[in-house]
């Protein structure tokens, strides 16, 4: 998703409680924050779920990532304050 941002400069970017500082990159909280908002990993053409024994893994389609860009293209530097806010109520 961070290639994919620079390649096509988008300027994407949020504040970090944590750090607080304002970050440009796409981590793994926010692929997380995205999941959980948007229910993606109960969506097949999203996501598969392998289960082994009692461990479950998921694979994500190309499909996740056109998704997650659309949404961070419609407001760049709100995208994950706005997810933030939603989950929190």
């Amino acid at each position: 998703i961070n290639k994919i941002l620079s390649r096509e400069k988008i300027d994407f970017e949020h504040f970090s409680v944590f750090t607080k500082e304002i970050r440009s990159n796409f981590n793994t909280a926010d692929f997380q924050l995205f999941l959980k908002f948007y229910s993606l990993k109960a969506q097949e053409r999203y996501s598969y779920c392998h289960v082994i024994g009692e461990q479950s893994h998921y694979t994500y389609s190309r499909a996740i990532i056109d998704f997650i860009l659309t949404e961070i293209k419609k407001n760049p530097q709100k995208t994950i304050e706005h997810l933030k806010k939603k989950t929190k109520k």
